[in-house]
């Protein structure tokens, strides 16, 4: 079985070659480097059978050589199964490792990680969306807003679900603005950063809306935001509007908060953060200082 080609259609692929060490079975295929000093680097490589943690342990430590770059590398093998993809990073003395990723999956997360704008964000974003993928649930952070027995029993069982699968695959690659658009809602703005999101069969508002850029944060200041963070911005237009719901988006990641007493806790305003451009993640109460 031909292995797939993470990343193949993203600028400046590079190859490498396997520093010193036998890596047998492995071969190396080519690297990719995001943006600032000392770069996050996304390294691919392939082997013959399933290989065992330390291995590619031994591998990432070999390739980052104790070097100020973060590295992500990315094991790809075939199985049973299908191609199957190995996550090891993005810095530590033993970086953990996630395995039997689905390699779209890898890709996604991968391709998130070099869109940051520096190293700092690179390592921020992979810290906290990598663990996900070990989840009940990969790809959705629920801390109290819903039950997750909900979420994963009953959902799957709805008449819809198969048709509203599919059309979230096409969702996949979209972003901001467009996603939401795609998700099936109107955007009406109100004010210089925030709008109305209303169902678009029927019109009936919904939720307040703030489309951050890639180096904003839903909860710290900003240029754009010197007062006050876009979520606590995002919340008070809510309780003007009479609105239960904030969504925040950050290129393809999707931050819904609650703006009344929501949630199986039902203890304050719930959370429901998206961490990665596949991670969607619900939490309860109100923002925490320093992010959750």
């Amino acid at each position: 079985m031909e292995l797939p080609a993470l990343l193949a259609d993203a600028p400046g692929p590079r190859p490498w070659k396997f520093p010193d060490g036998s890596f047998d079975g492995f071969e190396a295929r080519y690297f990719h480097l995001g943006p600032g000093k000392h770069a996050l680097e996304v390294t691919v490589a392939t082997v013959r059978d399933r290989p065992v943690a330390a291995q590619v342990r031994e591998l990432w430590k070999a390739r980052q050589g104790r070097t100020a770059s973060p590295l992500l590398l990315a094991v790809l093998h075939d199985s049973p199964d299908g191609a199957r993809a190995w996550l090891c990073g993005p810095v530590g003395e033993d970086p953990p490792v996630y395995f039997d990723l689905d390699p779209s999956q890898a890709e996604r997360i991968a391709r998130a990680a070099l869109q940051e704008p520096h190293r700092h964000a690179a390592i921020r974003f992979l810290v906290s969306v990598l663990p996900e993928t070990e989840t009940e649930l990969p790809g959705l952070r629920n801390v109290g807003m819903f039950a997750t027995h909900e979420l994963k029993m009953d959902v799957p069982r709805r008449p819809d679900w198969a048709s509203m699968t599919a059309r979230g695959r096409t969702l996949l690659d979209k972003q901001g603005r467009e996603l939401i658009e795609g998700l099936g809602f109107e955007i009406e703005a109100r004010g210089i950063a925030t709008s109305v999101l209303r169902i678009r069969d029927g019109g009936v508002a919904t939720a307040i809306a703030i489309f951050l850029e890639r180096k904003e944060s839903p909860e710290a200041t900003s240029a754009r935001f010197p007062d006050a963070s876009p979520v606590s911005t995002a919340l008070a237009h809510a309780d003007r509007e009479n609105l239960r719901y904030v969504v925040l988006t950050r290129v393809r990641q999707i931050q819904i908060y609650g703006a009344g007493e929501i949630g199986v806790g039902r203890k304050g305003r719930a959370r429901s953060r998206s961490g990665s451009p596949l991670i969607c993640g619900i939490s309860h109460g109100p923002p925490r200082k320093g992010g959750s």
